[in-house]
């Protein structure tokens, strides 16, 4: 063994002293291999040979610059089998390197070129979104914004394997992206689901939709939704609920790594709804399942917890120790009035319920606050209008109180802010919709104050 060793170094040296690319390291006798660096890279490789030298097989292992891990490469591991001898070895091993190199660099190339068409694309269509804002609106340096995105989108796009996520620009809009979900094992709920969702359409991914703000990137975060397929409610519900959308949790600067935490969640919690037959393939464009998303997200809990606050923040004079809050339930079971909201959510842009929205009160007869937990404020039912015409809210408990005509109940509601929403002395006017096709307002908590008794068709008391 001594002499096939004592061989192998002398080659290696010789070949060395003829081919100045190559230069040896280090030889390891007992590991039978040889330690070698290229010259012009300052890389490192490692060339393993047997017992049957000079009938061996060989392995080349590169190993990068300065012994670390750090050529890419589509094969670091490079097997030869038997051949003359390592002089042959280190031939192979050479033009081998040259191609590898070449395809690298070609590639290299392609991925810079892809990168400066989808910029190229995306800046004409940034200059139009921009312009097409009024200029008092754009509060934060919009350039910057597209800079942040545009280039987060080309990172994700061109690494999407790595990612196992993928970002589409929406007409080339660096503001409007849809992310798709893919790479769950199939051993995993939501990866049996793919694959069976593949057997009844051409989806194999889960797609969700963000929406960045033009005038308050990076300050506001994105609004989000699932699209397609639709996911069971309960999935939904553990996705949303997470915490990872929570406002305090955004980060505009972090996009990949929040993309990472849902593509964990989706594989922890996510299943595909196949309606009941369990052969149907659901989507969020219907609008029953849009509402029942939106139901699933946070919003819900935290304008409740926040209603009360503003309650207890805001407190009536002379409440007696039998006042109570209850939740108005209805909203919970898809009525009207979460749904009219709920549209009416669409035609602004939400960021979180303190940015876009505001809390006020409303008084009146014990005869119509079922009605309006229920459906909503019906804008035929509409009197005075001596502001103007819409729905009319007091911006403290006293103001409504004149209107409760003899009862003891006042509506906590929360409004959207936008351009039908104006504030007088009392308080606001908000001109929803004369066919109640959609609305701002939501009657979130009945309050029952002085000697009334809560409503009976409420069950859930806040306090």
């Amino acid at each position: 063994m001594e002499e096939i060793v004592q061989k192998v170094e002398n080659e290696i040296c010789e070949y060395c002293t003829e081919d100045n690319r190559i230069f040896l390291i280090d030889h390891d006798t007992m590991k039978h291999k040889l330690t070698l660096g290229l010259t012009k890279y300052d890389e490192e490789f490692e060339v393993y040979y047997d017992k049957d030298y000079p009938k061996s097989k060989y392995y080349v292992q590169m190993k990068g610059k300065n012994n670390e891990h750090t050529v890419k490469r589509t094969n670091s591991m490079i097997e030869i089998g038997e051949v003359k001898g390592i002089k042959e070895v280190m031939k192979i091993f050479l033009e081998n390197d040259k191609d590898e190199r070449n395809y690298i660099k070609k590639k290299q190339e392609n991925r810079e070129i892809q990168k400066k068409k989808m910029k190229e694309r995306m800046k004409e269509v940034y200059k139009r979104v921009v312009s097409s804002e009024e200029k008092t609106k754009l509060n934060f340096n919009t350039q910057l914004a597209f800079q942040i995105l545009s280039d987060d989108i080309i990172e994700i796009h061109l690494n999407k394997e790595k990612y196992k996520f993928d970002v589409e620009a929406v007409g080339d809009n660096p503001f409007h992206w849809i992310v798709s979900f893919f790479g769950f094992n199939d051993n995993t709920n939501i990866g049996k689901d793919i694959m069976k969702l593949e057997t009844l359409s051409t989806l194999d991914c889960i797609q969700m939709e963000f929406k960045f703000s033009v005038t308050m990137f990076p300050v506001f975060p994105p609004e989000y939704n699932f699209l397609v397929p639709k996911l069971t409610k309960e999935s939904v519900r553990c996705i949303f609920q997470s915490g990872v959308f929570a406002d305090e949790c955004y980060n505009p600067f972090t996009k990949i790594k929040l993309f990472n935490i849902i593509w964990e969640l989706i594989k922890l919690f996510g299943r595909i709804d196949f309606g009941v037959n369990q052969r149907s393939v659901l989507d969020y464009t219907n609008k029953e399942f849009y509402n029942e998303q939106q139901l699933c997200k946070p919003f819900i809990g935290q304008v409740t917890h926040l209603g009360q606050e503003f309650i207890l923040n805001n407190k009536i004079n002379n409440i007696p120790t039998n006042n109570s809050i209850q939740f108005n339930s209805f909203i919970t079971q898809h009525c009207p009035c979460i749904e009219r909201f709920l549209d009416g959510m669409k035609r602004v842009h939400f960021i979180s319920v303190n940015e876009s929205g505001f809390f006020c009160w409303h008084g009146t007869s014990d005869a119509s606050i079922k009605s309006i937990c229920r459906e909503g404020f019906d804008p035929m039912r509409r009197t005075g209008q001596s502001y103007g015409r819409g729905e009319y809210f007091g911006k403290t408990a006293n103001i409504s109180m004149t209107y409760c005509k003899g009862n003891y109940h006042l509506i906590l509601c929360y409004v959207l802010k936008s351009d039908k929403v104006k504030k007088i002395d009392l308080g606001y006017v908000v001109d929803n919709p004369s066919d109640w096709s959609y609305s701002y307002c939501l009657p979130l908590l009945v309050i029952t104050y002085g000697n009334g008794k809560p409503v009976n068709f409420l069950d859930k008391m806040l306090n």
